[in-house]
């Protein structure tokens, strides 16, 4: 089976509050879901003081 990836990083400045927003954020997950997608990765990035600024996702789907 051949596989295809997708990387996608969420930048925190983009979400209003600047923190992660819960619903905004399932709701771009469940988009690329619709699209195919499967989440298999999802890691938050720190700052050199542990706060948080993003997080970066790895999906992947039958080519």
């Amino acid at each position: 089976m051949n596989w295809e990836y997708k990387t996608v990083r969420f930048d925190k400045r983009k979400f209003v509050t600047g923190a992660f927003d819960v619903a905004l954020l399932n709701e771009k997950l469940n988009t690329y879901g619709e699209q195919g997608w499967e989440l298999v990765s999802f890691e938050t990035k720190q700052a050199t003081f542990g706060q948080d600024i993003g997080a970066l996702a790895i999906f992947k789907r039958v080519k």
